[in-house]
């Protein structure tokens, strides 16, 4: 089959934009389940935060409330290694 670069086929109908971001999207998808993936594990936590809800003086009689992480706000500092 010979195209001319002047003229349209008109055994393959234009697609549009949409059209066209939709099926790439779809073979995409499709090939996502073909190659095997590595599994990752996580790393075993070694500190827990709790969230709660607080009643907090900022001054006498202005009692707020909010969220405060293991029973203080604002929450304990935490350092850590990168990674984990």
């Amino acid at each position: 089959m010979h195209f001319d670069a002047g003229s349209r086929s008109t055994m393959i109908p234009p697609i549009g934009r949409r059209q066209f971001l939709a099926g790439a999207g779809a073979a995409g998808m499709s090939l996502a389940g073909a190659f095997p993936t590595r599994a990752q594990t996580t790393p075993q936590a070694d500190y827990t935060i709790h969230v709660a809800p607080v009643s907090v003086e900022l001054a006498p009689d202005k009692v707020i409330k909010t969220y405060g992480y293991n029973g203080t706000v604002p929450g304990p500092v935490l350092r850590l290694k990168e990674g984990r």
